[in-house]
């Protein structure tokens, strides 16, 4: 059904634009089970040192079949650099010539890998028969500095992860990738590369769009609009569009590929795109909607309803007030001097709110499980979860619990967000003993749901030990994170130290490396928190303690854990977590924790040096101390792996000192460096190298935690917070550092081992006050410590003069168009001055990094 439709679409374009070539290949009529290599004048060999052939089938190794159940093309090798290039060549049977300009559209069924899948058009410079950019395998990325000068355009996608490796784009003839995006992974995706030869002057220009699941419906990928593709016609090389001999697609590991398709429009008419954006889900009961939509080229767009419960005159969409399936199209034809739009089509549900019910759980107090007080004048935290499907369009509209006849309105710090689902209120006990709780939601429409539980309030208590996971939480290399809910006791004003005891057990064969992991917690109001980081020892097991006091307020009712440890080797951990809590009155009743910063940052990126976020946290006004909690681990070295090397054996052996601004005034310095022999836990002996020192941890125990006291800054009711990375240090070995020169320099400036620094940052507030857990407000800052960018002229027509006074470095320059696409990123001190006179114009915003972000608006005439 798909091709016919693909067909059908060919010929309506060709009745309206003159000479346009259509050439398809569906691999339905090659050889079932033999190598893609000399089927149809294909060409296909490895890439790199990797085995493994693509072949053709219906499905591949573990992969599903393609999306018409009909022959693809399938990879089904698993492992890092395995896998192929395949090029196709101008042929009789699939005949393209680019030198006329116009614009060109290929199509392609994907099923990527993790470490790498893409396709394109391009030049066969070394006319071995492919087109094989410049690139690494690990993952599949542009290598400007390897010698080959086979390029063109083509898209490039590698598997979910936070790391720079791991990313989704355009790839440019100058094997540049202007912008990352993220999208749904699941299953196939048919891809359509748009590429306007005649657009910024014959530079070109890159248009992206997807078909998730493959059902006929392309949707644009809004950072991928209109790039500009850096063409140069006439120059012969792979930037010159003329030069350009070969469809090709090329994977690392399994994939899988189906439903080529080739389109060429000749010069003579402008391409144009279709701005519509997406429809939430609507209720039945929802009012009539305005649909709204722009075209580039300033023509009128049209609008169809293609099916679903409505109703369409003009742009009035109205809804029958039955449940199903909306989609329409918005269409714009073109005319003498435009080409005709690709169609987009938004497709949203109505929902009837009746049909759906609310997955609750009470969270606090648990079902049969005690609250231990030592009055009845302190109140303690309700809280439950509550998620229902559509819960976009289906709303709470009321959530209450009932407490022997008193009721009490819970909140949700995140009421925008359903996926959260966290809401929670305070609730003071009138006396001991047993108690019910019913929770009841009131939803859009009406229908109410309950849920009930019992707990017992208590003043008679001792030392208690709550044991989390205990084995049943397992990771391994084929599931890296797991998820549990585990019971712990309510409790105000009881306990004055708690206390964890780790026992790092391996499940079966131990991983013979040092692998980093954590554990996360969700607080009351549905955020996860760091709440330890542990990195393994040398293949065997050991034991860790640590205080965890300060999260008392967390560690109360069902609480969600997540588990990770990125390892690789052996059968996996599955470890054992135990809680001691010690009877006792603490100083502070109630400690909120909000965590601040949360990821992992390049460390001495010449690019980007200061990668942490400036924060400025708002504290509650009943907060009586305060603390900034920072955990902070090395990791990377020169570990030689396909010649990966960095400066100073950075981030793991590489002793720095990070530096925290408060106020833009240098506070508190971090010494990240930690001695292992004798190891901090006691884990010892190991194998490996766990004797050496490191970058704030070390093999076989809990990672160090770092508490910065900022007590006098409450009163200020503000605090700006800027972590520095350690300002000495910079990786000359880093593809962004504009004299790092392969076999000089170092012996490949791409390689992966670049250094990079997990950090965790909470604030945390303590209180004898329970609206303390109400917790502080927290801003992103862009302007942090004060220096100066000027920008002439403004508005700007050809030329753009900047000159900054920032005297740590060089900063780096990011121009983004008003729909967030970036047009240029460049670096520079002092004073430089940048072409743009292929700029289309309008506003622009100009982002400059040194250490912190300064924000300017252009003006391009």
């Amino acid at each position: 059904m798909k091709k016919i439709a693909l067909l059908f679409f060919s010929l309506i374009t060709m009745c309206y634009v003159q000479a346009q070539t259509v050439i398809t290949k569906d691999f339905n009529d090659y050889k079932e089970g033999e190598i893609l290599n000399g089927q149809d004048n294909w060409k296909a060999r490895a890439h790199s040192a990797g085995g493994g052939q693509l072949k053709i089938d219906y499905l591949g190794d573990g992969l599903p079949t393609t999306p018409d159940e009909t022959l693809g093309v399938f990879f089904n090798t698993g492992n890092t650099n395995f896998g192929e290039i395949a090029t196709h060549k101008s042929t009789p049977d699939f005949q393209f010539d680019f030198s006329e300009g116009g614009t060109i559209e290929i199509e392609l069924d994907v099923y990527r890998n993790w470490w790498g899948t893409l396709f394109g058009v391009g030049y066969d410079a070394d006319g071995d028969g492919v087109v094989l950019p410049p690139m690494n395998y690990e993952t599949t990325n542009p290598n400007p500095n390897l010698p080959s000068k086979d390029g063109g355009v083509y898209f490039v996608t590698t598997g979910v992860d936070a790391r720079p490796m791991f990313f989704n784009g355009i790839v440019l003839p100058d094997n540049t990738v202007p912008v990352d995006f993220d999208y749904d992974y699941t299953g196939w995706t048919r891809w359509k590369i748009m590429i306007d030869l005649e657009a910024n002057d014959k530079a070109g220009s890159v248009t992206l769009f997807a078909d998730h699941g493959c059902l006929g419906e392309f949707q644009p990928i809004p950072e991928i609009q209109g790039i500009n593709a850096g063409l140069t016609p006439g120059s012969g090389d792979c930037k010159d569009p003329a030069m350009w001999d070969g469809i090709f697609f090329l994977n690392s590991s399994k994939a899988g590929y189906d439903n080529l398709l080739v389109r060429h429009i000749p010069a003579g008419l402008s391409s144009q795109f279709i701005d519509f954006a997406s429809i939430s889900d609507q209720l039945v009961s929802a009012a009539p909607i305005t649909l709204e939509a722009s075209a580039t080229s300033g023509l009128a767009v049209t609008f169809e309803l293609l099916e679903g419960p409505a109703t369409l005159d003009g742009n009035i969409l109205t809804l029958t007030k039955e449940p199903g399936v909306v989609k329409v199209r918005a269409s714009q034809e073109g005319n003498d001097s435009w080409q005709a739009a690709p169609s987009v089509t938004r497709t949203f549900e109505v929902i009837n709110p009746d049909d759906f019910t609310p997955e609750i759980t009470i969270r606090r107090p648990y079902d049969g499980t005690k609250v231990y007080v030592n009055d009845l004048e302190s109140p303690v935290i309700l809280v439950l979860s509550a998620y229902i499907e559509h819960g976009d369009a289906i709303k709470f509209e009321s959530v209450t619990c009932d407490i022997d006849g008193e009721t009490v309105e819970l909140m949700t710090a995140y009421p925008d967000d359903p996926d959260n689902g966290y809401w929670y209120a305070q609730w003071t006990p009138s006396k001991y003993g047993a108690h019910n709780l019913t929770a009841t939601i009131e939803q859009s429409g009406g229908k109410v749901t309950s849920l009930s539980n019992s707990f017992e309030v208590t003043n008679t208590f001792d030392n208690i030990s709550v044991t989390a996971f205990d084995g049943d939480l397992v990771v391994s290399p084929q599931k890296q994170n797991a998820f549990g809910d585990y019971a712990f006791p309510t409790h105000v004003n009881a306990f004055n130290n708690i206390k964890l005891n780790y026992s790092h057990n391996c499940a079966g064969n131990c991983d013979p490396y040092d692998r980093v992991g954590y554990c996360r917690i969700k607080n009351y109001r549905g955020e996860w928190v760091e709440l330890y980081r542990y990195v393994t020892p040398f293949g065997v097991e050991c034991d860790a303690t640590m205080d965890v006091t300060d999260f008392t307020s967390l560690l109360q009712g069902l609480v969600e854990f997540e588990l990770y440890f990125q390892t690789w080797d052996g059968q996996g951990y599955n470890p054992t977590a135990i809680f001691d809590y010690t009877k006792g009155t603490p100083e502070y009743k109630y400690v909120d924790m909000k965590e601040i910063w949360y990821g992992i940052f390049d460390f001495g990126d010449y690019a980007n040096k200061q990668p942490v976020p400036e924060k400025v946290y708002y504290f509650e006004e009943n907060v009586e101390k305060a603390n900034l909690k920072i955990i902070t681990t090395g990791h990377n070295w020169s570990s030689g792996t396909n010649d990966a090397y960095n400066t100073g054996n950075a981030a793991e052996f590489y002793e720095a000192t990070h530096n925290i601004y408060v106020d833009d005034k240098k506070t508190f310095d971090q010494h990240l460096w930690q001695n292992c022999n004798p190891n901090p836990a006691g884990c010892q002996p190991q194998n490996g190298t766990w004797t050496y020192q490191r970058s704030g941890w070390c093999p076989g125990s809990l990672a160090k935690v770092w508490d910065y006291n900022i007590d006098s800054y409450i009163a200020n009711d503000s605090i700006k917070l800027f972590y520095e990375f350690d300002p000495s240090y910079l990786d000359e070995c880093h593809p962004n550092h504009p004299d790092c020169k392969d076999g000089f320099t170092c012996k490949k400036c791409s390689a992966a081992d670049n250094p990079i620094l997990r950090v965790s940052g909470k604030i945390v507030s303590y209180s004898n006050n329970i609206e303390v857990l109400n917790g502080g407000e927290v801003d992103l800052q862009e302007n942090t410590m004060d220096y100066n960018v000027d920008m002439f002229p403004n508005p700007a027509n050809d030329v753009l003069r900047l000159t900054t006074d920032y005297d740590k470095g060089k900063v780096c320059v990011h121009i983004l168009n008003m729909q967030g696409q970036e047009v240029r990123n460049f670096v520079f001190s002092g004073t430089t001055t940048i072409d743009i006179s292929d700029l289309t114009p309008g506003m622009y915003f100009v982002n400059v990094i040194g250490g912190h972000v300064v924000t300017k608006k252009l003006v391009v005439n």
